[in-house]
């Protein structure tokens, strides 16, 4: 059987978000894909409602001044002369797809949700079903492309250089204070907000959101710790409070805080600051896919990275996921601040924070 042409191999997979394998190829290629680029294809297809194939992921691709090809190979004679390619492969009883590369001492393989696997090239070799996507550039105005990469080098810099760890912020107590107040309120994760607001198979944890009385009561101890952190920040920046867990095998996977659309320029959700509650758990890591950072989840330590750009626009490389849980249950708290207000903040410390 056969659909638009091609054959029944480009059978569909699990669950994800296309946009990170799409990054990863397409750099691998030496044809970098820009924010706006990364955008646009996130907004055509979150396919967090059914699976995807092969064919979904070509479209996508080629929605953007990029082109691909789908062929068939044969896994044993695959090598790095070949590469990079985007292939399906064996997962399980289902199918996933990964980036492969040529590491130069082997071939290596990206997934989308976990970042790099430890697959061997035999691993690899025997996973591979044959079906792939080979790219292929389009013309495009090299000039415009620099400027954009060197913008994109920009942000990646800046989210490194701003997403930093800080251990021991929250002591036991005081996370087991929080905890407390969210035992009461959970319930399934939802995307989105408002009346978009939905359950999804790309978030499957539980949330618990503080009501008003909570939030005030705990909103000022936490602004007392983070203001060395991110300076001018007053309690009302403090954005609603929201727990979440995460039981064995749920996870969050890749995804932005801040909307691509409804905050495209805000104030809203400036920075996350999320706050480790618990140890006694395996997995749930955070990790970075665009700036390839991943960090464990500690009891009171704090993960603070920057949302947005200096003009209030998403910032895509602060793109993340929740690694799924191993073990046991992780639990977190998600604060986020709103952009601190200038009238507060010195011009020194406001070209600190805004300005890379």
């Amino acid at each position: 059987m056969r659909q638009n042409g091609y054959p029944e191999f480009f059978g569909r997979g699990r669950y994800f978000l296309p946009y990170v394998l799409i990054e990863k190829l397409l750099a691998a290629a030496g044809y970098p894909i820009t924010s706006s680029e990364l955008v646009s294809i996130a907004k055509r297809g979150q396919y967090d409602q059914r699976k995807i194939n092969l064919l979904d992921l070509m479209e996508l691709i080629e929605s953007v001044p990029y082109q691909v090809h789908g062929r068939r190979i044969d896994p044993a004679e695959l090598t790095g002369a070949d590469l990079p390619l985007l292939a399906q492969i064996h997962d399980e009883d289902d199918f996933s797809f990964v980036v492969l590369i040529d590491s130069g001492s082997g071939i290596r393989a990206f997934d989308g949700n976990t970042g790099w696997l430890s697959f061997d090239d035999a691993e690899i070799r025997r996973r591979c079903t044959g079906a792939v996507l080979v790219p292929e550039r389009r013309p495009r105005d090299e000039e415009e492309l620099r400027a954009k990469c060197e913008q994109e080098s920009a942000d990646c810099n800046y989210m490194v250089s701003q997403t930093r760890v800080i251990d021991g912020l929250f002591s036991s107590q005081e996370c087991r204070d929080i905890l407390d107040v969210a035992e009461k309120n959970w319930e399934m994760s939802r995307v989105n907000s408002g009346v978009d607001a939905s359950i999804s198979r790309q978030r499957t944890s539980y949330s618990a959101m503080f009501g008003k009385a909570d939030h005030l009561r705990i909103a000022p101890g936490i602004r007392a710790k983070l203001g060395a952190l991110v300076p001018g920040i007053e309690v009302a920046d403090i954005e609603a409070l929201q727990c979440v867990s995460y039981q064995m095998g749920q996870e969050y996977k890749p995804h932005l805080d801040v909307s691509f659309e409804a905050d495209a320029a805000s104030d809203h959700r400036w920075w996350t600051a999320l706050l480790y509650l618990n140890d006694g758990y395996r997995g749930g890591e955070t990790y970075f896919p665009i700036i390839d950072r991943r960090i464990e989840p500690v009891a009171g330590r704090v993960l603070l990275f920057p949302n947005r750009r200096s003009d209030g626009s998403p910032l895509v490389s602060s793109l993340h996921t929740g690694l799924p849980v191993l073990k046991g249950r992780k639990y977190a708290c998600n604060i986020w601040i709103a952009r601190p207000s200038a009238a507060t903040m010195s011009d020194r410390v406001l070209a600190n924070q805004l300005t890379y």
